[in-house]
């Protein structure tokens, strides 16, 4: 069992997960490389979330993660996080080196496509199996406002 965590810092991580969430819906009839990187952190965040509330210090986030999508997606779900989806699977897989080096934009020229509906709503339930594995260890966690689906 992982160490208590951090319960303030994991649930201000998730709600800005949200915010940048939000943010993607928004851009994503938009421009398509501005929303990839506004999922991209989404993710980052979120799934920090995860790791801050169950054991991992902010400052391992920063020196042991970075912005490695791959890595932190693999730690959360050693720590209990569900496996997301294909669509965003997918996306941090092929996604995820790229955001880490601040090449969102090549990747994008260079023809990356995804389908953005399907990760937008597998990014919502990522951060709502996030707020859901972190409730226990969070008071008020569960009641944490949710996005709303891609089209709003």
């Amino acid at each position: 069992m992982a160490a208590p965590g951090h319960p303030v810092l994991a649930a201000v991580f998730l709600d800005r997960a949200r915010a940048f969430h939000r943010g993607a819906q928004i851009g994503a009839s938009i421009a398509l490389a501005p929303t990839l990187h506004l999922l991209a952190i989404s993710c980052e965040l979120g799934l920090k979330a995860h790791l801050l509330g169950h054991g991992w210090a902010d400052d391992a986030l920063v020196r042991d993660l970075r912005h490695d999508l791959v890595r932190a997606l693999d730690e959360a779900r050693q720590l209990g996080l569900p496996a997301p989806g294909r669509p965003l699977a997918d996306f941090i897989k092929s996604l995820g080196p790229a955001y880490a080096v601040h090449r969102i934009d090549a990747l994008v020229a260079g023809g990356y496509a995804c389908d953005i509906g399907a990760v937008l709503c597998e990014t919502t339930q990522l951060l709502d199996a996030v707020a859901a594995c972190l409730s226990p260890a969070m008071p008020g966690a569960a009641t944490l406002p949710t996005s709303s689906s891609p089209s709003a």
